[in-house]
């Protein structure tokens, strides 16, 4: 059993509590330890009493008192926490959450250079602009003063006048809408062929830069010379004065004209002969298995016309054997002049350096295609031979028939 003296101290002790937990929530008591400081300030309005001191946004501590200092500044009293550092360069200003939102003191604590702030020290606090002077402020500027129009009145007069603009472009614009269309388009194109113009001027000139000049100097002599012959020419001084001035000159150098135009035609008749020239060469190698004899021949075929030619050729080239070791000579020459007749072909001339004639034969003339295909071709020449080579006597002429198959 708990006497009435127990139960009395157990009562008395928990309503001290209660009263001591009450006092430090709703009486601000502090039991941390903590420093006050004292700053000045322009205007203190809107700054409420026990509100939060922050430094970059976290609090450090709270205002305890504001009271008038020196008659007309503000002086407002903060307490610190002991453990946060404020310098002799420390600033503070008022703050305010949002727009309409609670005010705050914002502390700048200064730079570690500068001595600590002690307990009572007063630093100078930065006065924001305020609402009611950004109102009042603006009051005046739309309320006008000294005769003045306001400001709503000028702004209404400058809209008006600039609607009466804009509906004076807009008419002339409707009126001139398609000659301004062709206009800008034009503007375009010509601006856009004069930037690659000036790309490729720029372009040349970086890159030809000592030649340009030179090029001007010559283009400014030249034109000094023209400027001088041209005066000549006027006052019919010189060659070219006379013949300009002269009119019997002037008929002589058109009949002369006219006479070179005739010899440039024929001249074109004849460069036109010469372009239908063709030319083949004509190159064969031939092996003779009875006297174990390779025979080189090769020349060249001139067509001045379809139906005419002539042949050039050299025979058994480049050996310098002595002529009783072949029955066939050495390094000699035919030259002929050939005509066709449909599908025979007739040559005269010289055949290995003896008079000769020469006759072919086409036998697939009418085949289109294959009218090169398959030459039968004779040789007559060499009509007065009598020697003996090798051991053997050759008389008379000599015939030489082959048949000749081109791809």
């Amino acid at each position: 059993m708990i006497s009435p003296e127990t139960r009395v101290g157990i009562f008395v002790s928990v309503g001290l509590a209660i009263f001591a937990v009450g006092a430090v929530l709703l009486g601000d008591l502090q039991l941390q330890r903590r420093y006050r400081i004292h700053i000045l300030f322009n205007d203190a309005a809107g700054l409420p009493d026990k509100g939060p001191a922050k430094i970059a946004g976290v609090e450090v501590g709270r205002v305890e008192s504001i009271s008038l200092a020196e008659g007309t500044h503000a002086r407002v009293t903060v307490w610190i926490k002991r453990e946060c550092r404020l310098y002799r360069n420390a600033t503070a200003r008022i703050r305010a959450t949002g727009i309409i939102g609670t005010k705050f003191l914002e502390i700048m604590p200064g730079t570690p250079d500068q001595p600590r702030l002690k307990d009572g020290e007063t630093i100078r606090g930065q006065t924001s602009p305020s609402f009611d002077r950004l109102f009042e402020h603006l009051s005046s500027l739309f309320g006008g003063k000294d005769g003045m129009a306001t400001l709503g009145e000028n702004l209404n007069a400058t809209i008006a006048h600039l609607r009466r603009v804009s509906e004076a472009l807009d008419a002339a614009v409707g009126l001139q809408q398609t000659e301004l269309v062709e206009l800008v388009q034009n503007l375009r194109d010509a601006s856009a062929d004069l930037k690659g113009l000036l790309r490729d001027l720029r372009e040349v000139v970086a890159s030809r830069k000592e030649d340009v000049k030179e090029s001007l100097v010559r283009i400014r002599s030249v034109m000094e010379r023209s400027d001088r012959i041209l005066g000549m020419v006027e006052r019919g001084e010189g060659a070219l004065g006379k013949l300009v001035a002269n009119k019997q000159v002037g008929e002589e150098v058109q009949q002369t004209v006219s006479s070179l135009k005739q010899s440039t035609e024929q001249l074109r008749d004849v460069l036109g002969r010469f372009t239908l020239i063709r030319t083949y060469w004509d190159f064969r190698g031939r092996y003779d298995p009875k006297e174990k004899e390779t025979r080189v021949d090769a020349g060249i075929v001139i067509r001045p016309r379809a139906d005419k030619f002539y042949r050039l050729m050299g025979h058994n080239l480049g050996t310098k054997d002595k002529p009783e070791d072949t029955i066939e000579k050495r390094n000699t020459i035919t030259a002929l002049l050939g005509k066709e007749l449909g599908p025979v072909t007739i040559q005269a001339g010289a055949i290995r350096s003896r008079g000769g004639v020469a006759i072919s034969l086409w036998p697939l003339w009418r085949q289109p295609g294959w009218r090169q295909r398959l030459e039968m071709a004779g040789e007559a020449y060499d009509f007065n031979r009598d020697e003996t080579r090798k051991d053997r006597k050759l008389e008379g002429g000599r015939w030489s028939i082959w048949e000749d198959g081109s791809g």
